[in-house]
């Protein structure tokens, strides 16, 4: 059953459609903005981003990730920028995984040449694309204060 068509797309579309969605009216839409009201603006933030973070594989980038999606909702006022920003980061894992279903191996590290030649480049896209990362994060937070006034009120 699992390796029929008709069950990989539903599955497929499920993850990169529907679970965004789902996801961030959840995370964003309900969970963070009643944290926001009641902790303040940067605990309810933090702690719904944990909480989002829990849920995933890959903590750290789930963490970093759901704090990204939290800035754009407060900056916009709206869940479709977060909802888009889901789904595309959604649709890409599950292209890469329908081109090559073996795509995690990339990760494993088992001798000294598998150091070289996947960790060491892993390691720096890791560290490049967490500075520019942080580096949006950063451009996101200037000015929060208007955007979430206009986004409680």
């Amino acid at each position: 059953l699992p390796g029929e068509l008709w069950y990989l797309a539903a599955n497929g579309f499920i993850i990169a459609v529907i679970a965004p969605i789902a996801e961030e009216f959840v995370f964003r839409g309900v969970l963070m903005h009643r944290l926001v009201a009641s902790l303040g603006l940067w605990k309810g933030v933090g702690l719904s981003s944990l909480i989002f973070s829990a849920f995933h594989v890959n903590i750290l980038g789930a963490f970093l990730f759901a704090v990204t999606a939290a800035l754009l909702y407060l900056k916009t006022g709206t869940l479709l920028v977060p909802i888009l920003l889901h789904l595309f980061n959604n649709v890409l894992a599950v292209f890469q995984y329908a081109v090559d279903p073996s795509f995690p191996e990339w990760l494993v590290v088992t001798s000294m040449n598998d150091l070289n030649t996947k960790a060491v480049p892993n390691l720096i896209t890791l560290i490049i694309s967490s500075a520019l990362l942080l580096l949006f994060i950063l451009w996101l937070v200037r000015n929060l204060n208007k955007s979430r006034k206009r986004l409680m009120d």
